[in-house]
């Protein structure tokens, strides 16, 4: 994870993905996101790898 970067928070309180992350690598190795939904707990729901 410690290359892993914070680009994004996004909270949505009556979703059941309750908050979503968004993480990179940097852009000069790949033009792509990690996305990590959890739940109001917490708890991660799923992760993506996005564009």
């Amino acid at each position: 994870m410690s290359v892993l970067k914070l680009t994004r928070i996004g909270f949505y309180p009556c979703d059941e993905d309750y908050a979503v992350w968004d993480y990179t690598i940097g852009r000069e190795f790949a033009d792509m996101l990690v996305i990590v939904n959890t739940n109001s707990t917490g708890e991660i729901n799923y992760v993506t790898w996005e564009s």
